[in-house]
């Protein structure tokens, strides 16, 4: 049964879901989750253009830089198991942190399209921490101050993964929903794309 809502720590009540689901069945998964991505230790150039389709705003020079920091973004890679699981008891941070600090030096390359391209790779893990969901977490670091943009990144997925452990059950629901429809994706994606329509429900 599909939840009527979700009430995540981080204040954020999700509501609407039925059409929530609608929506990314309809306007992201076919261009963007439902294309096959290899969970190993290569970063293929597809796979970074493969974040325009979600919104990411990358030209052609940022892709061109991402694809030559892409031996530090591999070596980051090679830390994580492919099966890498974000709701797991023990989280591999300093591999994540690892794997988000190349695109520091990259030019308007930042979080969200490094993230953009990385949930591909690991999929149970990465969230897509674009500008809306970073501005959401950002407030409620606290004192947790970051050096690095992976440090940044990790403080930011410890504050999604309390989302994702409060509402699993919920989420793991509409999971098992979309897989019914012939459209799975890990509880990640489903709750990051929750997060994510309700944010940016006023705006439209």
């Amino acid at each position: 049964m599909t939840p009527k809502q979700l009430s995540i720590p981080s204040g954020l009540v999700i509501e609407g879901i039925q059409a929530k689901l609608d929506g990314l069945f309809s306007r992201w998964y076919d261009l963007y989750d439902a294309v096959p991505v290899p969970r190993d230790d290569t970063l293929r150039s597809e796979e970074i253009a493969l974040c325009i389709m979600m919104n990411s705003r990358m030209s052609g020079n940022t892709g061109l830089a991402v694809w030559e920091r892409r031996e530090d973004i591999e070596r980051g890679l090679r830390l994580i198991p492919a099966d890498a699981d974000l709701a797991a008891v023990l989280v591999p941070w300093e591999g994540v942190q690892a794997l988000f600090d190349p695109f520091q030096s990259i030019p308007r390359a930042k979080l969200g399209i490094a993230t953009k391209i990385l949930h591909k790779k690991r999929p149970g893990l990465i969230p897509m921490l674009d500008t809306l969901l970073q501005g959401h977490y950002h407030g409620r670091l606290g004192k947790a101050r970051a050096k690095t943009l992976g440090g940044y990144g990790v403080n930011l997925m410890k504050l999604f993964r309390e989302d994702l452990m409060a509402v699993l059950p919920e989420v793991a629901a509409l999971c098992e929903v979309a897989a019914t429809q012939g459209k799975p994706v890990t509880p990640v994606r489903m709750l990051d794309h929750m997060v994510w329509s309700q944010l940016v429900e006023p705006r439209w």
